[in-house]
């Protein structure tokens, strides 16, 4: 999740009513994507409308994403030991994010080699966070490159600028931090890659007594997903060229734009995209697994947005988003199973429903040119990558280790 100060503010609004006009001197419209040869794939504005009997839709992506954490920046974000991930409720019924005084996320002293080669396989799992796993994995528990400043040479440089993140957010948007985290990095993240298996990564290193000593760091699915999802929310955190967007986190986003991108972008093409689920200051980012759709036929109707507007369509959508998860080294399939038996686990929060109703404006040649939503749920925007972001610097040694779970 995050809030306001995401960039995509900076979106362009379209109408409530229509998104034929737009505000300001440039629109944003809905996309798809481009062909072999870099050229831009069109819209198909009339596709799954029968305008005579109504239709009905259903389809899915063709890469699941998968359920991630949100990683709360108010308990350390992506640094926080995973024994320490969770702590219980006070009536002892749930476990939960611990707050950023229970946490010792920001103050707790990295492993050095000679502690590591002391420790089993289990003890670094449980022990460390995922980005002290990457730090290890690149060499930087070596104490010959530490130094009294943690800020200098060669010490767990990766966990520092974690907890320099985690420190601007606290210092500088103290209001943000009950709801702040990294939905929008998951969101991305579990679009573009497939969901991990847990792996052993080695890494030789000399210790203080002159031996060496080969340290197998195991990665759970959990770290790498937990890695990846910091990776692309640091890479995404403002609006960039890499980006195709819709709508704004100031109003909700014509239903119309978000119809094409459903029936273009998923039904067609089978691919994901990311929505702001909930309208107002908070961003709640989901990526779309599925969705379910039902149109009736056309009747007349006029618009006093666009007088180009001479029928329209009533539209009940059911999409089915992943959702967060509390933090866990599983899988997701591995999640399930476990459901009833972890209290930090539950079924429920793997994914979630959004039932949409709305309105499309059509021209006379059915063309779709505008809605309106009719209450209840509303997306906020609509966004995604146009590539996926290569794993590079220390996160590169991810790529030579990510092997799909199925």
């Amino acid at each position: 999740m995050r809030s306001q100060w995401f960039t995509v503010g900076m979106a362009i609004s379209l109408s409530a009513a229509t998104f034929a006009s737009p505000i300001g001197s440039e629109m944003e419209q809905p996309w798809r994507g481009t062909d072999a040869n870099g050229k831009a794939i069109p819209l198909d504005y009339n596709y799954g409308l029968n305008l005579d009997t109504g239709s009905n839709v259903e389809t899915a992506v063709l890469q699941h994403p998968w359920s991630g954490s949100w990683w709360w920046t108010k308990s350390g974000s992506v640094a926080v030991r995973w024994r320490t991930a969770l702590v219980w409720s006070a009536d002892h019924q749930y476990k939960d994010w611990p707050s950023y005084d229970q946490s010792d996320s920001m103050t707790y002293q990295p492993f050095s080699a000679d502690d590591l080669a002391k420790m089993s396989e289990d003890q670094i799992r449980e022990s460390t966070s995922a980005i002290e796993k990457l730090d290890i994995v690149n060499g930087r528990a070596d104490v010959r490159l530490w130094s009294s400043d943690p800020a200098k040479n060669g010490y767990y440089s990766n966990l520092g600028s974690v907890r320099g993140f985690v420190e601007g957010i606290v210092r500088e948007n103290p209001k943000q931090l009950s709801y702040h985290g990294l939905c929008h990095g998951f969101s991305q993240a579990s679009i573009w890659l497939p969901e991990p298996k847990a792996v052993v990564i080695p890494v030789t290193y000399t210790l203080s007594d002159g031996s060496t000593k080969t340290i197998r760091v195991p990665f759970g699915s959990g770290d790498l997903k937990a890695l990846a999802t910091y990776f692309y929310g640091q890479r995404t955190y403002t609006r960039n060229s890499n980006m195709n967007m819709i709508g704004s986190n100031e109003a909700a986003m014509n239903p119309a734009g978000f119809h094409l991108l459903l029936m273009n972008l998923t039904a067609t093409d089978g691919k994901s995209f990311v929505v702001d689920t909930t309208p107002g200051d908070t961003v709640w980012n989901y990526p779309v697994w599925k969705f379910k759709m039902s149109t009736s036929r056309a009747y007349a109707a006029s618009s006093s947005y666009d007088p180009n507007v001479t029928q329209a369509v009533n539209v009940a959508t059911d999409v089915t988003y992943m959702q967060t998860s509390n933090p866990t080294q599983n899988e997701l399939p591995e999640i399930t199973r476990e459901y009833g038996d972890d209290p930090s686990i539950g079924y429920d929060r793997l994914e979630t429903h959004r039932k949409y109703s709305y309105t499309l404006e059509l021209n006379s040649g059915g063309r779709i040119v505008g809605g309106y939503w009719n209450g209840g749920p509303q997306a906020d925007f609509a966004w995604t990558l146009k590539k996926a972001i290569p794993f590079d610097g220390e996160y590169a040694i991810l790529s030579k280790y990510w092997q799909a779970a199925r």
